[in-house]
């Protein structure tokens, strides 16, 4: 695991900075889930930012929401993630099939 954190921070910003410059972005909707114990992003400590907001850099279609819990948010508070996740799927679903 350690590896892929190596990766990202070095490799996959090469991948960003090329995927900014081209114009390209994520086509599919994205829901963002994040800890509001932890911050995640650089500018978020100041409350000007969420995570949504971050992801909108690269998405389109970005909802997002914070989850009562700490860093692990399946384990720490699955029945709010299941909350979130699972109307998200059901409109992915239905998008996808009409």
């Amino acid at each position: 695991m350690i590896e892929d954190y190596r990766s990202a921070y070095e490799s996959d910003l090469d991948h960003d900075a090329a995927d900014r410059a081209a114009g390209r972005k994520i086509a599919c909707p994205v829901m963002v889930l994040w800890a509001d114990e932890r911050l995640v992003a650089s500018g978020m400590e100041t409350g000007v930012l969420t995570a949504a907001d971050v992801w909108r850099r690269w998405a389109d279609d970005v909802s997002g929401f914070d989850i009562s819990c700490g860093h692990l948010l399946p384990e720490q508070a699955p029945g709010e993630v299941i909350e979130k996740i699972v109307p998200f799927l059901e409109a992915s679903l239905k998008r996808n099939t009409a």
